[in-house]
């Protein structure tokens, strides 16, 4: 790996792959890392277990495990939860929690600002900057995934270019777990 850590969390199974081979490792490394990232939810390489004591140290070193920063929380009478977070360069996106009897469905921003600004999301005032890449969903999922009964996921505002690669890259229903994901636009 390189000086600089990378950051795991959000990467695909192909990235991981790549990364873990050019460390010298089988790529069957990926699969077994996803599976403490976003099955068991684990961030810190020393608890994987099914690594060597090797690698854990080697990932410990050059690696991240890097949630997005939070910004704001807020938290509504009907259990809905608003968080505002850090997408970098001082900007931030919107990600919204709804909580239903049977399921929980998690709204996630596509996009670092909106070109829509539409009244009651904070992510349009900011006017549109970018679109977030796969890792970014990645990221913003697994920290979001702090409730069993999400079952489902809506990515707002995505480029009709880019939903297969982000959905395909990012949203392995044999490591997240989900029964759902949307795209609305």
């Amino acid at each position: 790996m390189t000086e600089a850590a990378v950051n795991l969390v959000g990467k695909s199974r192909t990235e991981l792959e790549r990364l873990f081979v050019a460390m010298g490792e089988q790529p069957f490394r990926a699969r077994q890392v996803m599976r403490w990232l976003y099955t068991r939810r684990v961030l810190d390489p020393q608890a994987m277990t099914d690594l060597s004591l090797a690698l854990r140290e080697r990932l410990t070193a050059a690696a991240d495990f890097r949630l997005p920063e939070i910004l704001a929380c807020e938290r509504a009478a009907d259990g809905v939860i608003k968080w505002q977070l850090a997408a970098g360069l001082g900007q931030a996106i919107e990600t919204v929690f709804i909580p239903e009897d049977s399921r929980g469905t998690l709204c996630v921003s596509s996009q670092v600002g909106c070109a829509l600004n539409c009244s009651f999301c904070a992510t349009g005032h900011q006017g549109f900057n970018r679109n977030l890449d796969a890792g970014e969903y990645g990221e913003r999922t697994q920290f979001l995934r702090h409730d069993d009964h999400l079952f489902k996921i809506v990515l707002h505002n995505l480029d009709r270019q880019a939903p297969q690669t982000i959905v395909t890259a990012q949203f392995d229903n044999d490591y997240i777990g989900l029964m759902d994901i949307q795209c609305a636009g």
